[in-house]
């Protein structure tokens, strides 16, 4: 594919390009295209982009409202034709769309998940919380589990840490215990090889307090502890306002769990009585609620 206006140009990233086909039925047919996500919403995992095509001189700012001649929608990360929206399934339309993608090689598609990915991050940036609804496995949450916040942003702005040769990513993990009020946040670290994150079975772990700054390691996993401290003052030299960084997510994840819990009416879970305890199922409840524990805390699993 020969660009004529390019995707990045000047460092910034453009929503439309100008390109010509090299082979092909089209080759040296020359069209412009509108690219966006197929989805806005911050949460969603999707890799979908839509492109509108135009002939030259259709319209020198393409918007898929206008004469659009071809549209269709791309898996950036299969690399591949999508059919999680509906789009024109003419044959001709097809047709098209197959020319395209096979004239798309490794370059063009890291150009796409580029502006993809940058755009999906920008929507995670400012998007209103107020807006959201995100699900949540309430009965674990209660338990214990932390919650990582690539779970709820799959495009959420990732901190990566070099050293020397070696490269790592580091994850962020919350607490949303609805009895708990820490401050802190669990971060994992990662090593990155060939742009592939290396998990392994002992993972790594920190937990850092944001409000103090202050950090002690909680799981060392495959790596030492001066190899953890040398990975956690690179994070904190290369990265200056990540402790407000966490403190805003932690926030942002309290809240949408705040709200799905509101949502569903979600009870507070107690622990359910031991077999020394002995409470029937039609007896009061030990939590204080007054009612009937099988309708309370003995159907905790209920929403």
């Amino acid at each position: 594919m020969k660009y004529i206006k390019p995707i990045i140009e000047n460092d910034k990233m453009n929503n439309f390009f100008h390109f010509t086909f090299e082979k092909g039925e089209h080759a040296g047919e020359s069209y412009e295209v509108f690219i966006r996500s197929a989805c806005s919403s911050p949460t969603c995992s999707c890799s979908d982009m839509l492109f509108s095509v135009l002939t030259i001189g259709d319209t020198h700012s393409p918007a898929p409202e206008k004469d659009t001649r071809y549209e269709f929608c791309l898996d950036i990360k299969s690399k591949g034709f999508s059919t999680n929206h509906e789009r024109d399934s003419s044959q001709l339309n097809t047709n098209f769309t197959k020319s395209f993608i096979n004239e798309l090689n490794d370059e063009d598609w890291e150009l796409f998940n580029t502006f993809f990915f940058s755009y999906k991050t920008m929507l995670t940036e400012t998007c209103d919380i107020n807006d959201l609804n995100v699900k949540f496995d309430h009965v674990k949450i209660e338990e214990g589990l932390m919650i990582p916040y690539f779970q709820v942003f799959p495009y959420a702005h990732q901190f990566y840490i070099q050293q020397g040769e070696k490269s790592y990513i580091a994850s962020d993990y919350y607490c949303l215990n609805s009895d708990c009020g820490c401050e802190s946040v669990m971060i994992s670290f990662d090593e990155i090889k060939n742009n592939i994150q290396i998990l392994h079975k002992k993972e790594s772990f920190i937990k850092f307090e944001y409000n103090s700054k202050s950090w002690e390691i909680d799981t060392p996993g495959i790596f030492t502890a001066d190899e953890i401290t040398d990975i956690v003052k690179t994070l904190l030299e290369t990265y200056p306002d990540i402790a407000a960084v966490y403190k805003k997510r932690h926030k942002q994840l309290r809240k949408l769990y705040s709200k799905y819990k509101s949502k569903y009416k979600l009870k507070k879970i107690s622990p359910t009585p031991t077999s020394q305890e002995k409470i029937g199922r039609n007896d009061p409840c030990p939590c204080g609620s007054g009612k009937k524990f099988k309708k309370c805390c003995g159907n905790a699993y209920t929403s």
